[in-house]
């Protein structure tokens, strides 16, 4: 993880947000626990509308999102109101 400074943005700005294509560099022990954290978010998010923070990169830099989690795939995280951010700009996930 990162100690570059991040912006906390709200989660209904991230569709403004432009992501490039390529995914970031990430081995595939960390790929396997950033899915095993976002299943947990997933859970967490329907059963008991928890929210959780994401780090993730956009064309710009970090980013920061606080919010539930209602379904992740290896291609998309889809977040509370049908917001989508592709999984291989993600760099973290914080369960709180």
């Amino acid at each position: 993880m990162t100690h570059e400074k991040h912006f906390l943005i709200k989660k209904e700005l991230v569709p403004t947000l432009s992501f490039p294509s390529e995914g970031l560099p990430m081995e595939r022990q960390q790929q396997i626990n950033l899915a095993f954290m976002l299943e947990t978010a997933v859970k967490l998010g329907n059963s008991y509308k928890e929210e959780i923070r994401i780090m993730f990169r956009d064309d710009i830099g970090l980013k920061m999102v606080e919010t539930s989690v209602w379904q992740a795939s290896q291609k998309h995280i889809v977040l509370k109101g049908g917001i989508i951010i592709p999984f291989n700009r993600v760099e973290s996930v914080q369960l709180q």
